[in-house]
């Protein structure tokens, strides 16, 4: 025909074939299904195979006729398995790889060794045209299974191209003038046109297939997934007509009223009223429904069994596409516990309010920033504030210096809690008040951070008088601190008397020189013999021993004498020198070598020298009885700095404390001693703690024991003896 170019028309179908397949696969590019890709690469497929036939004389026969056709069929073989899987009925692959395989092989056997032009045409138009009726019925049955109008565009576009196939084989049979499709013929126009038609509104027909079930399956999935929500919602709902008949009721309804949604749907809502209800909320509940508003509002309802229940109800109009109200559906929670827990609350309040105003005790409440919102009627009788009055003052004006340093700290960490999400701590301690008399008082204070139920922090404390109880600890202390000395006393004259043998010994030695001496001195003066200068260095013997027997006289005197505690700088590294001067004399006696490693320098503590000087002689004087029966008798000291403490160190080479005394050692009345009391290292310890240190006695690494004495190094900034 003229104007008709088959091969045109073959590649320009060939093209529409391309290109539809990639609108679908951009379409549906969420889906993405095998059943996509399927019916995507068929029609990619097909597309090639109408061009290669279309360039038939421009390229190789072997590529533009048994390629194409292959490419055909295959084609139409995978839109096929595509529309089975829509049918979830689909082919084995296996059974369509061997299809093509066959088809391939007897196309190729045709065109190369029967060389049948004819028969090769007749071939692939038949063998294509079936398939395409075959897709068409596929088509037909998925329109009817899924109701979907589209699906029979795909089935009636498809069975036009197929029937037209199958009239070109006929003509082919009965002798048409032509063996090939690449003619002007109406038959090959027809089928260029129905391929055209086919390629346009099959593939948009098979997105709206996709788009059509996504959108049913969403709308089904919505409606599943609101009537599985409204049946679990843990609130009820009931949906009326504008009549107030009930049209639906959820499982929750039925719990909370005990009415069945059988016997529920129909009825009118004032099943439920227990007549305790003012009918004025009624009224005011229907004059915002009949305006189209919402209303909302609590209602005393009775249950099928007589039992009464407090509902809060939120009721909505419901309306239609033309913005009509159709419906009304209340949303309804039994709020009965909460307005039990809302009574008691407030009585349990007003217990509290009672309590708190006749209490003893100040009670207050107190924000996270430190701002008072509740005190008390009881601080006006320890403060002398009346509550309005204490209610005003600033944290500052309330407590003393150091009691306010200590709430600080507490408010710093407490802040540092909550924007950390961490637990608050509750506090406890001892706070010294100011008076409106310009005195101060002592509470013990109790505070615990609570949270609302807004979240906001809030502090509930509890202030106890304690003055009478500082008074009676501060009595107690005083007289424990009395008898302390005077046991600490009576230790140290027992100590004396223990160490007199040896410093009879000591003292004996200066005392028999200065005797000797004098004597020579006498017999040198009456036989006339001795020169100026010889007496001049007798005479300054006897000095050095005299001022040796007075030191040593001082030192018992200053140890053994009571005296009021001192707060001096002592040279802890003299003082331990000094000490071992006394037990000297002992050591030796029971040959005990004392090795000391003296600190670079002076280290200086704060403290009383006789105290400390009882500490140190104890602890020496039991290290050499711990070394009684031990083959090695070495006492180390050691006296050094760490950091802004002060180390003194005793370790013996004795048998250590055994595991089972090791918990008793320091407490008042044990001893390992024969005779002994059992006070020593417990006056020992508490002296220690009195100059705000510690004295810890246990095992050494390498065997023995070892008392170690910790205490505050002195200021840098104190005056200390040059």
């Amino acid at each position: 025909m003229i104007g008709f170019d088959p091969s045109t028309a073959f590649t320009i179908t060939g093209l529409l074939y391309l290109l539809m397949p990639l609108v679908v696969w951009v379409t549906l590019a969420r889906q993405r299904s095998p059943k996509v890709v399927l019916w995507c690469t068929g029609g990619f497929l097909f597309g090639l195979g109408a061009i290669l036939i279309g360039l038939r004389g421009s390229i190789p026969t072997l590529v533009s006729i048994p390629i194409a056709n292959i490419l055909l069929f295959s084609a139409s073989m995978l839109s096929i398995q595509a529309l089975r899987l829509e049918l979830a009925a689909p082919w084995r692959t296996a059974w369509i790889v061997t299809a093509v395989v066959v088809y391939a092989g007897v196309f190729v056997l045709i065109q190369e060794w029967l060389e049948n032009e004819a028969l090769r045409v007749e071939l692939g138009l038949l063998s294509n045209g079936l398939l395409i009726i075959y897709l068409s019925t596929l088509a037909r049955r998925i329109a009817k299974n899924q109701d979907s109008g589209k699906a029979n565009w795909i089935a009636g576009i498809n069975l036009l191209l197929g029937s037209i196939m199958i009239l070109r084989v006929a003509e082919l049979i009965l002798g048409a003038p032509s063996t090939t499709v690449l003619v002007s013929q109406p038959t090959t126009i027809l089928m260029v046109f129905a391929a055209m038609l086919s390629v346009v509104v099959g593939n948009v027909a098979y997105v709206g297939i996709f788009l059509d079930r996504a959108h049913r399956r969403e709308s089904m999935e919505t409606l599943r997934n609101l009537s599985t929500a409204l049946e679990q919602f843990p609130t009820a709902i009931a949906i009326t007509d504008l009549e107030a008949r009930i049209q639906y009721v959820n499982a929750r309804f039925s719990k909370n009223t005990g009415y069945t949604a059988a016997e529920a749907v129909g009825k009118n809502p004032r099943i439920l009223q227990s007549g305790q209800t003012p009918r004025k909320t009624y009224l005011e509940m229907w004059a915002q429904l009949r305006k189209g508003l919402s209303w909302e509002g609590e209602i005393l309802n009775r249950r099928k069994n007589g039992e009464l229940y407090w509902e809060e109800i939120h009721i909505s109009p419901i309306k239609n596409q033309a913005g009509d109200v159709s419906h009304y559906v209340a949303v309804k929670t039994d709020i009965t516990m909460r307005r039990q827990a809302a009574d008691e609350l407030r009585i349990s309040e007003h217990r509290l309010r009672l309590l708190s105003d006749n209490a003893r005790d100040v009670i207050w409440n107190m924000s996270a920033d430190g701002r008072n919102t509740y005190i008390s009627p009881s601080v006006e009788a320890v403060r002398g504030y009346t509550p309005a009055e204490a209610m005003q003052q600033l944290i500052e004006e309330t407590l003393t210096p150091d009691s306010l340093a200590t709430v600080v700290g507490y408010f710093t960490q407490l802040q540092a809690d909550i924007e950390a999400g961490r637990s608050l701590q509750n506090f406890r301690g001892e706070l010294e008040y100011f008076c409106k008399d310009g005195s101060t008082y002592w509470g013990e204070v109790m505070a615990y951070p609570l949270v609302d139920d807004k979240g906001r922090v809030q502090i509930l404390g509890v202030t106890r008088d304690i003055v009478e109880h500082k008074r009676r600890k501060f009595e107690l202390e005083s007289e424990a601190r009395r008898l302390t000395d005077q046991i600490a006393q009576l230790d140290r004259q027992r100590s004396l008397g223990e160490m007199s043998a040896s410093l009879s010994h000591e003292l004996n030695q200066p005392l028999t020189a200065i005797l000797t001496n004098a004597q020579v001195a006498q017999r040198g003066l009456k036989a006339g013999r001795f020169e100026a200068e010889r007496i001049s260095e007798v005479f300054d013997k006897i000095i050095f021993n005299t001022r040796r027997a007075s030191e040593i006289i001082d030192k018992i005197r200053s140890f053994i004498r009571p005296s009021e505690i001192a707060q001096i700088p002592v040279n802890l590294q003299r003082l331990a020198s000094d000490v071992l001067g006394l037990v000297g004399p002992e050591a030796a006696e029971h040959k005990v070598v004392i090795l000391f490693s003296p600190s670079t320098g002076p280290v200086w503590v704060k403290g009383d020298t006789t105290q400390l000087s009882q500490v140190l002689l104890n602890i020496y004087r039991n290290a050499i009885e711990a070394m009684r029966q031990s083959a090695r008798r070495e006492i180390h000291v050691r006296v050094m700095q760490i950091g802004e403490r002060a180390r003194l160190s005793v370790c013996d080479t004795g048998p250590g404390l055994a595991p089972e005394i090791q918990g008793k050692v320091g407490t008042a009345f044990f001893t390992t001693k024969d005779g002994g009391l059992g006070l020593g290292l417990s006056i020992g310890q508490s002296i220690i703690a009195q100059h705000q240190g510690t004295l810890c006695v246990g095992n050494a690494g390498g065997g023995g024991a070892c008392a170690d004495i910790d205490l505050p190094l002195l200021s840098a900034t104190a005056e200390v003896p040059s």
